[in-house]
Parts: structure tokens; C-alpha cells; sequence
């Protein structure tokens, strides 16, 4: 299913340069991004009640995420291997009451289905290359490799699509779970909503409202991932400041944090398997300030510190084009 995430990867970084530029542009004709709200609320569509102000090089510790702590008598939930189709409303029932491992499952599932949806086309495509190839002088041996392999590609696609009819995946709906997760508290869905990976051209155009809601919780979700000591923060952090509008994230940074060279010099703070768990460092073109070095082992002091290197990043998950994986969902919950 590889493929398929690439393809997520693709549309994500093509939307998420124009959200950038949105977010830019509509910024309520102020220059300053930072006027943030909290992200108390678990659906979209609800008015965000007054926050202070943040400050561009926040001098104080934000507040730790309001993440509902699980209890035993939390409400069964649906079997793992049951069709997602029928039970997707019970996830979505327990996720919106702040189950965690209910709302990581159902953005999982969610993006499985999508993922998959994207993939039929793949898988269509090949099999005219298959038929192609069999009319030819090949290699019997290497053709019916080349076929098995697709028919258990086929096959696993299949069962995932019937285990998806009739269930909404539309980029909203993803947006939905997606926050849903966040604010339970599941760091991939975090960053996938950082990422901005929801919003398509065209669904800015008919839902400005998601726009709204990235712009007005985006940098409060930052700054709790990096409470958290994620990782794949940095790292988004870093793909933000060095492609400029390639991410939404840029857009909502204070512009001291907008440089590529102070969170480089974040990086370079980070010990070398917390380096080795951001799985890369893109370089830069000049070296930091003396400035920029001081507040980046302010930074690296403050949130990364006590980072536990085996803490790896959940950046791959999102944009490195893995199959989504609802494992690592009860984990949440400990």
C-alpha cells in the first residue's frame, strides 16, 4: 500500500501550499498570525472562546494538552477485525466522548479507506500492464511472479474497499476525525492535522470554515506537540521553515521561527538518536546567529530535553507513505 501514501503525500504537499498562501492572505489584515484560541472543542464548527494573546518567542511553558485520561470502565468498543463499515459509528460515538484508542482507530480507518480508494487506480492500471506484458516474449517464470504479486495486491485492496462501502472519507470528514484524535491526544493525527494534509484547492473553496478553524488552532497544536517532546514536530517544523509555503505550518510560526536556521540549530541540540529518530536534517545555507543558537538551546532545554530517543518520530507515519497501522492505538490509552 506504499504507493497509496505517496499519493496522500502528494496531494498533502500540493494543498498545503496553497493553504499556506490562504492562511497568509486571510489572516484578518494583521500581521501578526499568533492570536490563537484553545482547541477544547471535539467538532468542528464551534465557536472558539477568547484566549490571551501568544507571544512570538513564547517566554512561558504552555499549558500540558487537556487529554481525558482513560479509565476501566471505559465502554467496549468494536473488534478490531470487524468491518469498519459497521463500526464506525460506535468509534465515532466514543471518539467525540474523548476515547482515545475509539478516535485513533477511526481516523486509522478512515485513511485506510482512502488510502485505498486512491490505490484502485493503481491497481487498475496495472493490470493493463500485466496484459501487455503477457503478450510479449517474457519470461513465463517472471510473468507469473509479477501476477501472483498483483493478485495479492488485488485481493488485500478488495477486502479493505468492502470493509469501507458506504463510510464517508471525504477531505471534511477526515479534517473531523483527524481533530477528533488530536485533541484525544493521538500524536499522528496531531501532526497529519499540522500538516494541513485535508485541504485540497477545492475544498478551501467550499468549506473556507476548515481554513478557519487550522488558522484560529494550528500554532496551540504546535506548541503542544512540542510539550510532548514529539519529534516529528522538529521535523515538520524544519520541512515548514525550509520550503516556506510548502507547509500551512510556516504561515502560523512567529517569524523569528520561520528562519530554516534556528530549528536547524534545534536539530543540532538533539542528541544523535534523537537525531537518528527525526530520520533526516536538511541542510542550510548559512549558520545560525549567536541569537538563534541561544534560543535554540532554549528550545532543545525546554521541550527536548527529556525526550526519550526511542521516542521515534511520528513524522513517517504521516507524509513517509506507510499503511495506516491500528496497533499502535491501545497503546494511547496507557
Amino acid at each position: 500500500m506504499r504507493k497509496a501514501g505517496i499519493v496522500g503525500l502528494g496531494v498533502g504537499l500540493v494543498a498545503a501550499g496553497v493553504i499556506a498562501w490562504a492562511v497568509m492572505r486571510g489572516a484578518g489584515g494583521t500581521d501578526d498570525p499568533l492570536s490563537v484560541t484553545s482547541p477544547g472543542a471535539t467538532a468542528l464548527g464551534i465557536d472558539a472562546m477568547d484566549t490571551p494573546e501568544v507571544p512570538r518567542l513564547p517566554a512561558v511553558k504552555p499549558e500540558r494538552p487537556d487529554v481525558p485520561s482513560p479509565t476501566a470502565s471505559r465502554p467496549a468498543l468494536p473488534p478490531v477485525d470487524m468491518p469498519f463499515n459497521q463500526g464506525v459509528e460506535a468509534l465515532e460515538e466514543a471518539a467525540r466522548g474523548g476515547d482515545v484508542v475509539a478516535a485513533c482507530r477511526l481516523t486509522t480507518e478512515a485513511w485506510r479507506c482512502f488510502n485505498a480508494r486512491q490505490m484502485a487506480r493503481f491497481v487498475n492500471e496495472e493490470e493493463r500492464q500485466i496484459e501487455q506484458l503477457a503478450s510479449r516474449d517474457l519470461d513465463a517464470e517472471q510473468l507469473e511472479q509479477r501476477i501472483d504479486a498483483w493478485m495479492d495486491r488485488k485481493q488485500s485492496l478488495e477486502a479493505t474497499m468492502a470493509s469501507c462501502e458506504g463510510v464517508d472519507v471525504s477531505f471534511p470528514k477526515l479534517f473531523d476525525y483527524d481533530w477528533l484524535a488530536t485533541t484525544a491526544g493521538d500524536p499522528v493525527a496531531r501532526l497529519r492535522y499540522l500538516g494541513s494534509m485535508h485541504l485540497t484547492p477545492g475544498v478551501l473553496i467550499r468549506h473556507p470554515e476548515l481554513l478557519d478553524h487550522y488558522r484560529t488552532h494550528a500554532f496551540d497544536i504546535f506548541m503542544q506537540a512540542l510539550e510532548t517532546g514529539d519529534l516529528g514536530a522538529v521535523q515538520l517544523w524544519q520541512s515548514s521553515a525550509q520550503f516556506d509555503n510548502g507547509f500551512a505550518l510556516y504561515a502560523v510560526l512567529p517569524e523569528p521561527w520561520q528562519d530554516p536556521r534556528l530549528v536547524s540549530a534545534v536539530i543540532e541540540q538533539l542528541t544523535e538518536d534523537q537525531r537518528a529518530a527525526i530520520g533526516f536534517h536538511l541542510p542550510v545555507d548559512s549558520e545560525p546567529s549567536p541569537e538563534q543558537q541561544a534560543e535554540a538551546a532554549r528550545i532543545h532545554a525546554r521541550y527536548f530535553a527529556a525526550t526519550p530517543a526511542k521516542q521515534s518520530s511520528s513524522f513517517a507515519d504521516v507524509f513517509g507513505g506507510h499503511e495506516p497501522d491500528t496497533q499502535r492505538c491501545e497503546d494511547l490509552a496507557h
